[in-house]
Parts: structure tokens; C-alpha cells; sequence
């Protein structure tokens, strides 16, 4: 089972110095997360990919290759009896500017039934813009994948820091 919810966090896809001045994009920051939750709900694949890092989906072959596999594994976890109840976003952490780039993590707790059994996850967003704030990619950003994450987008900065996915029983 665990190999299933770490595949769901990271399609969920479907966020050292602080700089002030990010605080300003806060707002599109938090538009534009809680739509992908609002997506994620809807099956609104379209909207998830929209939103997701883009490197993730040029990992998967492109766009519509990209969507077609998100819809796929989101689908097979749904039919093996695992869904994602109130899902909810934390605080993000300290904005990280490096030129025009922003980058933060978001906190995600939810409530997870895999077959009947519910657990809480406490995962982690990591959010990333490249045009000062206005537009925002995430992807889900898990410790124990850091390295694998950090190559795939080399421009994650070293003062961000990812903490530890965590799997609570209920």
C-alpha cells in the first residue's frame, strides 16, 4: 500500500534568506494551490496537469501522455479502494527568491482510506514560479525522494528545506 500512496503524492501533483517582498505573491500562491485540491476533487486532470511542474510531465513523454498516466494511477488507486478525504493545506514556509524564480513548501494533511482503514498524511507541496509569483507549479515533494526530485529540477534551491512524509493510523 505504501508504494501506492507515495505514487498518489507525487501525481497530486496533483510548493538562505527570506525576501519580504514574496509576501506580496502569497495570494496567487494560495488561488492557485487550493485550485488544484479543488481539481484533484473534480477529476479535473486537464487542470492537474496544468498546474503540475512541467519537467514532470516531459518525464512522462509530453502532455497528453502526461495526462493520460495521471488519469490512469489516479484511477487504479481510486478502483483499489484508496481516496483522499479532506484534504488541507498548511502555511507555506519561508519564501525562497532566487532572480525572478519563488520557491516554498506547502504542508498537505489529509485523510487517507485505503479499504476501509484511515491514516493521516502529512505531506509536503513544493511550489515553484518562474515569473516573480504570478504563476505557480507544484509538485509533491517527499525527503526520502529529495535526490531524485533535486535532478530532475536543478534550480530547487539548497536553502529549501523538504521535511518527511508521515503516515499516521487511525
Amino acid at each position: 500500500m505504501g508504494k501506492k500512496i507515495k505514487t498518489l503524492l507525487l501525481l497530486l501533483v496533483i510548493f538562505g534568506s527570506t525576501n519580504t517582498n514574496a509576501q506580496v505573491y502569497l495570494h496567487s500562491l494560495s488561488k492557485q494551490s487550493n485550485a488544484m485540491l479543488v481539481a484533484y476533487s473534480k477529476s479535473d486532470y486537464k487542470t492537474l496537469l496544468k498546474r503540475t511542474h512541467p519537467k514532470v510531465a516531459q518525464t512522462l513523454g509530453g502532455a497528453k501522455s502526461a495526462e493520460a498516466n495521471l488519469k490512469t494511477s489516479i484511477q487504479a488507486l481510486t478502483a483499489s479502494g484508496f481516496s483522499f478525504k479532506n484534504v488541507k493545506l498548511g502555511k507555506p514556509s519561508e519564501m525562497i527568491k532566487t532572480g525572478q524564480n519563488y520557491q516554498c513548501i506547502i504542508p498537505q494533511l489529509a485523510t487517507a482510506e485505503i479499504n476501509g482503514k484511515k491514516a493521516i498524511v502529512k505531506s509536503n507541496l513544493l511550489c515553484m514560479s518562474y515569473d516573480g509569483g504570478k504563476n505557480w507549479y507544484f509538485i509533491n515533494a517527499e525527503k526520502s525522494q529529495e535526490a531524485s526530485l533535486r535532478k530532475l529540477i536543478p534550480e530547487i534551491s539548497k536553502k529549501l528545506v523538504i521535511p518527511q512524509t508521515e503516515f499516521i493510523p487511525q
